[in-house]
């Protein structure tokens, strides 16, 4: 399966992205949107210690809010400490 982004990637990293789609029930184009909008917010980097340019304190792969991060129970310092794979589960929640 051709995904959107997957040469940027680790194969892990596509694996969790699909199981994430699945989990959800979401197919067809769903990988390749999941990178896509992954790829926006991190400027294409898909680093997960990626700092908001503007000063706002987003961080990640899906720029997660401080006041985000805190609700999902971590914070933006401790998502920037993850690998990418390890902050999918954050993104999926």
């Amino acid at each position: 399966m051709d995904i959107a982004w997957g040469c940027k990637v680790e194969r892990s990293f596509i694996d969790r992205v699909l199981q994430m789609c699945h989990g959800f029930s979401w197919y067809v184009d769903a990988p390749s949107d999941i990178m896509s909008c992954i790829a926006f917010e991190s400027g294409e980097t898909f680093s997960p210690n990626i700092r908001n340019a503007a000063g706002s304190g987003a961080t990640g792969l899906i720029q997660f809010m401080p006041s985000t991060a805190e609700d999902l129970g971590t914070t933006v310092e401790e998502l920037a400490k993850m690998y990418a794979t390890e902050q999918l589960d954050y993104v999926e929640k």
